[in-house]
């Protein structure tokens, strides 16, 4: 039976993990870029936190309590609220955070390769409100480049009820991967469980839907590429900011493109999106 879409592209992010957990070569990219970020924008919210700032971590205890059930969580037991107010919560957080970058060469699990990830996108979220805070105009240049546009975000739309997933992937089908919020199943949140996309008819359609319709020339539609996720963007934002794609001042494309795999895999594996 030939695979549609959506398991091809699971399929293919879980192969892209496989391949992370054993190939060395992986490893040292996500490594040295773990380096950059523990050194150039942990330490500063370390040191933030430390001088009594209280810098917000409300996006980074979301992502690692057991608050939402997220795949690659590293604090799976401890509540959202410890983790972003009280005192030994914070500290214990960035912690955590600190120690996975640090040991970003000795993934050896799927979820401990989705931790790893989880870690760099959060510190993806801090650098943005780093450099927003600076005004930098490059940084919002960058994102004007990258970033969905207002309706290319429209076109999602959050679930009614809460739901979580039962599988990996990018799935969607109600009652077989997708379960009410109090079902008793091993399951987790995943951006599949808390939004589905809006049918062209309900919504504005978005310019590479328009460019993609072929109707007036008789012609079938072209294959639609989803532009980046808020998530993807600010990733790619912070590594186009921080050079991290940068070796002797020459772009690296292969240290770009195995980054990218890996960011692909971590969010289609953890029912975000379609590959990027």
């Amino acid at each position: 039976m030939p695979y549609t879409y959506t398991q091809f592209d699971s399929s293919l992010s879980l192969a892209m993990i496989e391949e992370a957990l054993l190939n060395q070569a992986i490893k040292s990219v996500l490594t040295e870029i773990a380096k950059r970020l523990r050194a150039e924008v942990l330490a500063v919210l370390q040191e933030k936190e430390t001088s009594k700032a209280r810098p917000n971590l409300k996006s980074l205890a979301m992502q690692h309590s057991k608050g939402d059930k997220f795949l690659g969580a590293l604090l799976p037991f401890h509540s959202e609220e410890e983790l972003e107010k009280t005192l030994e919560g914070r500290s214990l957080l960035l912690s955590a955070i600190d120690k996975c970058l640090d040991e970003a060469n000795n993934i050896h699990t799927c979820n401990e390769f989705l931790a790893l990830m989880k870690a760099i996108d959060g510190m993806a979220f801090v650098y943005d409100e780093f450099e927003r805070e600076k005004g930098n105009p490059l940084h919002s240049l960058c994102k004007d480049y990258i970033a969905p546009t207002a309706d290319e975000v429209g076109i999602r739309s959050r679930r009614p009820g809460d739901l979580l997933a039962t599988s990996y992937g990018i799935g969607t089908a109600i009652g077989s991967d997708l379960v009410p919020a109090n079902a008793t199943v091993n399951s987790c949140l995943s951006g599949k469980a808390r939004f589905f996309i809006l049918p062209p008819q309900h919504r504005i359609r978005t310019w590479f839907e328009k460019l993609a319709d072929q109707q007036a020339i008789g012609k079938p539609s072209l294959p639609l590429i989803a532009s980046p996720s808020n998530a993807t963007a600010k990733v790619f934002m912070m590594a186009q900011g921080m050079g991290l794609f940068l070796h002797d001042d020459q772009f690296n494309l292969d240290k770009a493109q195995i980054f990218a795999n890996c960011v692909m895999a971590y969010l289609v594996y953890s029912g975000h999106h379609y590959t990027i």
